[in-house]
């Protein structure tokens, strides 16, 4: 779990993104990267597109190597693979307002607690998430969320 508050410090998405990559992370490779992300903006949300773009803003120094000898080839599995990147984004006005808790954020805990009852697949507990926005968008038109949601997994991922 990666938790970052920003203070508009202007960390594009697509830079930690990249951090789980095989190619800063070798040992990550072939298995999945789960994001789930929620932002507040003033303006346009920062883009999400499938593939990092720019180098990474980072030192050397400031990572740490997890891969070693045995581990599958960077080049045998794509860098883009395995990658499920959840992104909601909303007004940061809403955090001005009493009491403010996140609908994404609830939605997401409700719908990885049933999934996890069901036994659920993760695509099927985003969509379940998916409706509870789409409902709160149609009740609260001044509250608006919007989601984004890209994947690349390779395998089925159930909720246990």
């Amino acid at each position: 779990l990666l938790y970052i508050l920003l203070d508009r410090l202007g960390v594009r998405l697509a830079t930690v993104r990249q951090l789980f990559t095989p190619d800063y992370c070798p040992r990550l490779a072939g298995k999945p990267k789960l994001f789930f992300i929620q932002t507040y903006s003033v303006s346009e949300p920062q883009g999400c597109s499938s593939r990092p773009t720019g180098p990474a803003a980072h030192r050397e120094e400031d990572l740490e190597t997890d891969g070693g000898e045995g581990y599958p080839s960077v080049e045998s599995v794509p860098t883009d693979a395995d990658v499920f990147w959840s992104h909601c984004w909303t007004d940061e006005g809403q955090l001005e307002e009493k009491d403010h808790q996140s609908v994404y954020l609830q939605a997401l805990r409700e719908a990885v607690l049933t999934g996890q009852r069901r036994r659920t697949h993760l695509v099927d507990v985003h969509t379940e998430m998916n409706g509870v926005i789409f409902d709160h968008n149609r009740r609260n038109p001044g509250a608006r969320y919007n989601i984004n949601l890209r994947h690349t997994l390779r395998k089925n991922l159930y909720m246990l």
